[in-house]
């Protein structure tokens, strides 16, 4: 029993895993370099000396010099992990979906599976996906051809196809361009002996445009077919929902059980089987008493459930969408994390490049979008989806999450709330695809900007941004400049950080004890600095000349009566 089970894990083994050759070859570390080396072997030499010296009179003297070895090795480590990624980040302004964005992503995936090598193992696992049957090149007598095995599914599924396609129409001479695509075909593959070579005479190869099309052209018999009763059918790809309206379920049963016989039936003879394990039902109803039902999909029996995800959608048994919305949170809120490193307050990508990564946010909240259109209307199913996307941008801003105002923060981001683009996605789907291919999205944006410009001067939040921001359409159509961390500090009336931890009553004290708080009533804002020399002309360290220079802002200081020296900008 103990060798069956040891023989069993070693095939399993030799299945996922590749066999070590007992000799360790890893790359070094992205963060590694030759000073890093040459402190770890002091470290090391540093430890030796420590631990020989246990009971003598340089114990002490020698346990001292291995904990600064170690600290020195330690503050190198962490000096060139920053280094490294402040270069990664830097890199993204330059490349935006490359390098940068992929380390990024791989973090929210599982680890990439290892090929086997194994010629014996390789030609198997292609011999299995790839049956090899007899090939178009034969011809069968006439009082054979209607005995042949029905294995021979090149045969059964070229004559389908090529039914399906004269049926609609499609001109002979593309016909027979289809029926060539199926021969003399080569499928090249490597093992650990080299690349080899397999013919195949069935199926069609991932990627290819023509497979869709022709299971398309076959399948279409499967939408066509007559149902009884209140029954619809959906196709995509190949999964198949039945939609059955009753009142009674004796009667919901009943339908559902001709119907799938049915469809059983048109698959049976396109030679398709149906994977019954992975049916589900759902049983939608306004009922308050919670109530299931039980289908009979081939040999399996089918209970109802309170949610199912069909085509990346979770539809509950009460339409409300909030099970959906919370997946979808979840996804985003790892989405957002990952690329949030990508872009810190101080250095990184520019906003433009920032907003890119923000729609990658988005696309995830608000993919399905006109489905669940009315779990909108309820603030609880969408707060969470709402603050994901505040904090996606947020990074788009340079933005501290303690920007009180979630108007704002949309707005220095150039990108609408949530629910407005919501309702933007589900214009659009409503709209006719003439329609999408013209003007459609550039007039469904100008109503969302409408709307979005009513609430922006209706809200009594964010009053010192629509001080400085009136407009928002003239705002995101501005071709010059872009908004970094300074700035944001300036347009969202945060200042200085300190000086708003003060007003929080989070710190006693700022910096100086004699600058003023910000008051964001005043028509100018005032950034306050320490002071170098009372009544004179402060002259600006490097960093803020830098600053001036990026931002085209005029700074210049001036004296205020006990308000000692402030930056002015405007």
């Amino acid at each position: 029993m103990a060798d069956e089970l040891m023989s069993a894990l070693t095939r399993a083994c030799d299945a996922s895993m590749l066999r070590g050759d007992g000799r360790r070859r890893h790359e070094s570390v992205y963060w590694w370099t030759e000073d890093i080396a040459e402190c770890r072997r002091a470290c090391l030499r540093a430890r030796r000396l420590a631990q020989r010296a246990r009971g003598r009179a340089s114990e002490a003297a020698r346990r001292e010099d291995f904990a600064v070895a170690r600290r020195n090795l330690h503050v190198a480590i962490k000096a060139s992990k920053h280094r490294c990624w402040k270069q990664l980040c830097d890199e993204a302004d330059r490349d935006v979906w490359g390098k940068p964005y992929r380390t990024v992503m791989s973090c929210l995936k599982g680890p990439r599976g290892v090929s086997p090598g194994e010629p014996e193992l390789v030609r198997q696992a292609v011999s299995t996906l790839f049956p090899r049957v007899a090939t178009l090149r034969i011809r069968l007598p006439a009082r054979t051809y209607e005995e042949r095995s029905p294995r021979l599914a090149s045969w059964s599924f070229m004559e389908r196809a090529e039914g399906a396609l004269e049926k609609m129409g499609v001109p002979p001479y593309l016909r027979r361009i289809i029926a060539s695509y199926f021969s003399d075909r080569v499928l090249e593959y490597s093992t650990d002996d080299g690349a080899e070579t397999y013919s195949v005479t069935a199926g069609v190869p991932q990627g290819s445009v023509l497979g869709p099309i022709l299971w398309n052209a076959m399948y279409n018999k499967i939408l066509g077919l007559r149902l009884p009763g209140a029954v619809s059918i959906v196709g995509f790809a190949d999964d198949i929902a039945l939609t059955i309206v009753d009142k009674k379920l004796e009667d919901i049963k009943a339908t559902a059980d001709d119907a799938i016989r049915l469809v059983r039936r048109a698959l049976s003879e396109l030679g398709l089987q149906t994977a019954d394990q992975k049916t589900e039902v759902l049983l939608v109803t306004s009922r308050k008493l919670k109530e299931s039902i039980t289908l009979r999909a081939g040999d399996c029996d089918i209970t109802s459930v309170p949610c199912i995800r069909y085509l990346g959608v979770h539809i509950d048994d009460r339409l409300r969408f909030d099970q959906h919305l919370k997946v979808v949170s979840e996804k985003a809120a790892r989405v957002a994390g990952a690329l949030s490193g990508l872009m810190p307050n101080i250095g990184g990508p520019r906003c433009s490049r920032r907003r890119l990564y923000t729609s990658v946010v988005d696309s995830v909240l608000l993919y399905g979008a006109p489905t669940w259109r009315e779990a909108t209307g309820t603030h609880s199913y969408v707060r969470k989806a709402e603050a994901i996307h505040r904090r996606a941008c947020l990074r788009a801003i340079c933005g501290f999450r303690s920007i009180s105002h979630e108007e704002a923060v949309h707005v220095l981001a150039d990108t609408p709330p949530l629910v407005l683009l919501v309702d933007e996605r589900s214009r659009l789907y409503e709209r006719s695809r003439e329609d999408a291919r013209g003007g459609a999205t550039s007039d469904e944006r100008a109503k969302t900007l409408e709307k979005w410009q009513t609430q922006w001067s209706a809200t009594t939040k964010g009053r010192w941004t629509h001080r400085l921001i009136p407009s928002i359409a003239a705002w995101i159509e501005r071709r010059h400049g872009e908004v970094n961390y300074h700035l944001t500090q300036l347009l969202s009336g945060h200042g200085c950080f300190r000086s708003y931890l003060c007003r929080t009553k989070k710190r006693h004290k700022q910096l100086v004890s004699d600058l003023p708080s910000y008051s964001g009533g005043c028509r100018t804002c005032h950034l306050p600095l320490p002071p170098i020399h009372v009544g004179k002309r402060r002259a600006l360290p490097p960093s803020k000349r830098a600053i001036r220079a990026r931002d085209n802002c005029w700074i210049h200081a001036r004296k205020r009566t006990k308000l000692g020296s402030n930056v002015l900008l405007r």
